[in-house]
């Protein structure tokens, strides 16, 4: 013959309440946490989440790796609600010694890289959102140099709103350079011209 004995409080869950994840104080005592809830859709956190260690992902360590698995899946979205906050939305820190800070794959190819020293080191054509609405520095905060092959150079977008300060038209321009000299292309009647270049010493 098999007795049992009374059974008092083989396990408790303090603050149970729907969707809590369950978590142990030690002894027999468990506890529902109220700020990580999970109810077989969403998991929610309204704590600050620390992730320690990495996974496996195609022979790459990912301390986080998170994918989408149906075609109008975000990968992530971050979503900062609060309107009076005045830090950054996102922040990313590599270690010194990093050659990528920030990464971006496409397509199954790279096409966005900032490197460790904060350069953009790779990036395919930037476009502004709008034409003839955003400038590439300031009055005041100027780029230091530009290096770039031939220059195209047009104000059409101005020729519904008075065209240039000095003659009121708009124009379309490329600059290409020569073994000796430099050359200037009307592209809007095909016309070429060549500067007038007086050497100094």
């Amino acid at each position: 013959m098999v007795h049992f004995a009374t059974l008092h409080h083989l396990f408790r869950i303090n603050n149970p309440l729907d969707n809590r994840i369950v978590t142990s104080d030690g002894g027999t005592t468990v506890t529902a946490e109220s700020g990580i809830t999970f109810d077989g859709t969403t998991f929610a956190s309204t704590g600050l989440a620390t992730f320690n260690g990495g996974t496996q992902n195609g022979g790459n360590d990912a301390t986080v790796y998170i994918t989408a698995t149906t075609d109008n899946d975000w990968g992530l979205t971050v979503n900062k609600l609060n309107g009076s906050a005045t830090n950054y939305g996102i922040q990313i820190k590599a270690g010194g010694s990093a050659s990528h800070a920030f990464y971006i794959v496409g397509g199954g190819s790279e096409k966005f890289r900032i490197g460790g020293a904060g350069n953009i080191e790779k990036v395919s054509h930037i476009y502004p959102s709008s034409n003839n609405s955003f400038d590439l520095g300031s009055s005041s905060v100027r780029w230091r140099n530009i290096y770039t092959q031939d220059l195209q150079l047009s104000n059409e977008a101005k020729k519904d709103e008075g065209g240039n300060d000095v003659d009121g038209t708009w124009g379309s321009y490329t600059i290409q350079e020569g073994e000796s000299d430099l050359f200037l292309i009307n592209k809007r009647n095909g016309k070429k011209y060549k500067f007038n270049l007086t050497e100094v010493s």
